[in-house]
C-alpha cells in the first residue's frame, strides 16, 4: 500500500511538472476586478490557474474555488509566490487557498498568478468550476472582499444519445445524467426500459459503478446459486459482498435475477455510501404505510428519507415492498451522489 501511494504521488508530481513545462491548449475566462481563470486538460487531469491581472499593492489573499464533487476530485495545488502558503482547506465541492507575504515585503502590482490547481475527472458529463470569492489584503493590512463572477464549464467530450423510450418520460433528465456519469447504459436494442423492474444484480452493478468500484478480478462467491450470476455482474457482486453492503438470503442464495424492492435498494445504497449519520425513526412518521417497512430496513429507509435519497410516491406512501424500477434506481443513485451531507463518504 505504501509503495502504491508513493507511485501515485510520483505520478501526480510528474503531471504537475508536465503541465508547467508544456501545458497544451488553455482556455481563458475573464471575470470582474481583473481576475482570470485558465483551464488546460491532459486526459482526465484538469489544470486550473487563477490570475489577478491588475494587482495593486497585493500583500496577502484568500480565495475560494468551487467545483463539481461528483465529476471532479481535487488533487494538488501550487503557489509559487515567496512568503507563507496556508495548507489548502477542502470541503465537499469547495477548495480554499490562502497566501501571505512575510515581514515588510512590498505589495505586488500588475499581473500575479495566485494559484495553480489540479483536479482529476472522476466521471463523465460537463463539470463546473468557479472562482467564488477572493479576499485581497494590501501592505497596510486593509482587506477587500470580492466576488469575481467567473466560472468554467469543463466539457465532457462524450456525447450521450438518450434512448428513444426515455424521451418524454419523467426520468429523462436523470437517465441522461446517469449515462453521462457512466454508471447506466441502455440495451442493445436502443431502449432503456425505465419502467422495467431492476434486479438485485443490476442494482448492485449500478451502485458499484456509480461508487467507482473497480473490481480486480472475477472473484468466486459462496452463494449456492453463484453459477447463475452472469459474468458482467459477478465482479461487482463479489466486490459488494466483500465490502459488506450486499448479502444473500438465509438459504445461501443471492437470487440475482429477482426484482429488488424499494426498501432493499435503500438498504444497499446506504451501506454502499458508508453513511455515518445517526438514524431517526421520526423521519418516517409522515408516511401512512411506514408500518409496512421491514424491521431490518427501518434504519436504511429512515436515513434514505432524511438524506433525500428516497421520496414518497403518490398519496404520501413509501411503498417499501414495491419493486424498484430502473428509472427509480438511477434517480435515487443520483440523489445519493449529489447529496451534500458530510455523513456520506463516496
Amino acid at each position: 500500500m505504501a509503495v502504491r501511494k508513493r507511485l501515485i504521488m510520483m505520478g501526480i508530481a510528474t503531471i504537475l511538472l508536465c503541465l508547467v513545462i508544456a501545458p497544451g491548449p488553455r482556455t481563458f475566462a475573464k471575470g470582474t476586478d481583473g481576475f482570470e481563470l485558465s483551464v488546460a486538460e491532459a486526459g482526465d487531469v484538469i489544470a486550473v490557474t487563477v490570475t489577478l491581472t491588475e494587482a495593486k499593492d497585493l500583500y496577502a489573499y484568500d480565495l475560494v474555488l468551487t467545483f463539481d464533487p461528483v465529476r471532479l476530485a481535487f488533487q494538488d495545488s501550487k503557489i509559487t509566490l515567496p512568503g507563507f502558503t496556508v495548507k489548502p482547506l477542502l470541503e465537499r465541492g469547495e477548495l480554499r487557498l490562502a497566501h501571505t507575504s512575510v515581514g515588510d515585503a512590498a505589495g505586488r502590482n500588475g499581473k500575479v498568478e495566485l494559484a495553480s490547481t489540479l483536479f482529476n475527472r472522476l466521471r463523465g458529463g460537463d463539470a463546473v468550476l468557479s472562482l467564488e470569492t477572493v479576499k485581497l489584503v494590501d501592505s497596510k493590512l486593509e482587506m477587500r472582499e470580492l466576488a469575481p463572477d467567473i466560472g468554467f464549464n469543463v466539457k465532457s467530450g462524450k456525447a450521450v444519445h438518450l434512448p428513444s423510450d426515455v424521451i418524454g418520460h419523467w426520468s429523462a433528465a436523470a437517465v441522461r445524467e446517469a449515462m453521462e456519469l457512466g454508471f447506466a447504459t441502455g440495451f442493445e436494442d436502443g431502449t432503456f426500459r425505465p419502467d422495467a423492474p431492476v434486479t438485485r444484480q443490476e442494482a448492485t452493478v449500478l451502485l458499484a459503478k456509480a461508487m467507482l468500484v473497480k473490481p480486480q478480478l472475477i472473484q468466486a462467491t459462496s452463494f449456492r446459486d453463484a453459477a447463475n450470476i452472469p459474468p458482467w455482474a459477478l465482479p461487482y457482486v463479489s466486490e459488494a459482498v466483500r465490502s459488506n453492503w450486499v448479502g444473500g438470503y438465509e438459504d445461501g442464495t443471492f437470487r440475482g435475477g429477482n426484482p429488488i424492492a424499494r426498501q432493499e435498494f435503500a438498504a444497499i445504497a446506504i451501506r454502499a455510501a458508508n453513511v455515518s449519520l445517526a438514524w431517526d425513526a421520526t423521519a418516517l412518521t409522515g408516511f401512512a404505510d411506514r408500518h409496512r417497512v421491514a424491521p431490518w430496513a427501518a434504519q436504511s429507509m429512515a436515513l434514505s428519507v432524511e438524506l433525500g435519497i428516497l421520496r414518497g410516491q403518490s398519496g404520501g406512501l413509501l411503498n417499501p415492498q414495491a419493486t424498484t424500477t430502473r428509472a427509480e434506481a438511477v434517480t435515487m443513485i443520483l440523489r445519493l451522489l449529489h447529496s451534500d451531507s458530510e455523513e456520506i463518504r463516496i
